[in-house]
Formats: C-alpha cells, sequence, structure tokens
C-alpha cells in the first residue's frame, strides 16, 4: 500500500553519464535497468547495483552515481516506512544532474 507522503522520481541514465544526488531526506535508489556505480561521502565503499537491487541513501550523503550502461533508477524518499513504489515523472539525466526536490 502507497502512502501519500512517499514521493518517487524515475530516472533514465545514458551509458557514462553522472547523477549528483544531494537529497536532505533518506532516499532508496533502486535499479530498474542497466548497471550503475554508486559512491557517497557517508560510505567508504562504492557499490555495483544490477536490475532489482537497491541501496538507502542517507540524508546529506552527496552521493555519485555513474550508469556503466543505459539505466533506469527509481528513487522513492524514505519516510520511514517501507519502500512503496509510487508511480513517478521520467526525466532525463544528463551529467551531472542534481535529484529532484520535492
Amino acid at each position: 500500500m502507497s502512502s501519500p507522503e512517499t514521493t518517487s522520481t524515475t530516472l533514465h541514465m545514458g551509458a557514462g553519464q553522472f547523477l549528483h544526488c544531494a537529497e536532505n531526506r533518506p532516499v532508496w535508489l533502486s535499479v530498474l535497468r542497466g548497471r550503475v556505480w554508486v559512491t557517497h561521502a557517508l560510505d567508504p565503499d562504492d557499490h555495483f547495483l544490477d536490475p532489482g537491487q537497491s541501496i538507502r541513501l542517507p540524508a546529506g550523503a552527496q552521493a555519485l552515481v555513474g550508469s556503466e550502461t543505459a539505466a533506469q533508477l527509481l528513487l522513492v524518499e524514505d519516510g520511514g516506512r517501507t519502500r512503496d513504489r509510487i508511480p513517478g515523472a521520467t526525466i532525463a539525466a544528463p551529467p551531472p544532474r542534481t535529484c529532484p526536490q520535492p
């Protein structure tokens, strides 16, 4: 069941593009298609995600997401609930790009 307070956005990235994600709230980044690399200021490790995999980006993480292939991502605001998926707007993500602010 979805929550009216939860927002999500679908992003399309081309191979080799980057996305800068500087959310003030925690978000879940889920890979729907393609392969991406994720790094952020609050985690010393890099993460490689394939379709069906997700990572939680804490508030203020200053994440950088790079697409190894064409990719489709879903960003879901983490309101402390389970990851409800609400259809979001599709937007282009040319490098560098800031995550959408609600």
